[in-house]
């Protein structure tokens, strides 16, 4: 005699559930000769049945995954901005439904397939281009069962073209870079303002240039970076009428670890970086040595500078 016990699964996780009872010559339906006695309990929806012939229970669940009713998770959002400058930065935003736990990105650029830990959703993540050409940025997310779709943008990665077609001519420096205006980094004209401090985005191999001009001001003020408490690595800046150009009077620039700073002058102060008055000048940012793009102390994920400006 078996006591058999099938309990009544009415949960979604088991969805493709399926009950089977044969006895020893494979009949799948128990007749009423066989029963001795059926009980079932109301409070738990247990059916106990008692036979007299020996029956098999057996139970298979579809193997499609743990829970039928899972789903794999979307990307409802990836953005990269193209295009860029070479050695400037693109920013990467992204988000997913609420079941992903993980994204892995992917594609042919090593500053983002190389990222890690980036969560499932991101506001305007600076990735550092210091590549020139056309990439793909990918990116694929999962919940530990299942993985979305990829899903892929394209990025343009210009040269840098020399904004100064007079004096630096002839120039081309060593180092791919950006630039960008005094005014739209510190939101004033040089050599405003008196006080400031503004985070630049710098390309491990590469440079950032700040671009002013001195006019007619009679003036005197300072230039320093400051390390980051998200990099780490010795700063190279100077001084000089072009972008990427370091190959200036050692007044006109200065190795950063932690203090320091470039003194410049229009007014003739001692021992300052002269400058003459009507003329572009670049304060130009770097983590190389300024002439070897593979010489970098950045070896973080991000190279990033706090710059500051100061004119009393």
């Amino acid at each position: 005699m078996l006591s058999c016990v099938l309990v009544l699964v009415t949960s979604a996780a088991y969805a493709a559930l399926s009950v089977s009872i044969v006895d020893p010559v494979g009949n799948a339906i128990i007749p009423p000769e066989h029963i001795e006695s059926i009980i079932i309990d109301p409070a738990t929806n247990v059916m106990s049945i008692t036979t007299n012939v020996a029956y098999t229970v057996q139970v298979a669940v579809d193997p499609c995954t743990e829970n039928c009713n899972e789903v794999a998770p979307t990307i409802t959002l990836f953005t990269v901005a193209s295009p860029v400058t070479v050695g400037g930065s693109t920013s990467v935003s992204w988000t997913t439904t609420d079941n992903a736990t993980s994204c892995t990105p992917s594609g042919n650029f090593p500053g983002w397939n190389g990222l890690q830990n980036i969560g499932t959703n991101g506001t305007d993540v600076v990735v550092p281009m210091n590549l020139v050409g056309t990439f793909t940025f990918s990116l694929t997310c999962n919940n530990g069962s299942l993985a979305s779709a990829t899903v892929s943008r394209i990025i343009v990665v210009n040269d840098v073209v020399d904004p100064n077609g007079g004096a630096c001519a002839d120039y081309v420096s060593p180092l791919s870079g950006y630039t960008i205006p005094w005014n739209s980094f510190f939101a004033e004209h040089f050599p405003k303002p008196g006080y400031a401090n503004e985070y630049a985005s710098i390309s491990h191999y590469g440079y950032y240039a700040i671009e002013f001009d001195t006019a007619n001001y009679v003036d005197t003020g300072s230039l320093m970076t400051l390390e980051s408490t998200t990099t780490s690595g010795k700063r190279l800046g100077a001084v000089s009428q072009c972008p990427g150009d370091f190959d200036v009077a050692p007044e006109c620039q200065y190795v950063w670890g932690t203090s320091g700073n470039i003194i410049w002058s229009t007014a003739n102060y001692a021992g300052a970086c002269q400058l003459e008055p009507n003329t572009t000048y670049y304060f130009n940012i770097t983590f190389t040595d300024g002439f070897d793009p593979t010489k970098s102390t950045c070896n973080d994920a991000k190279c990033i500078t706090k710059v500051r400006v100061y004119n009393p």
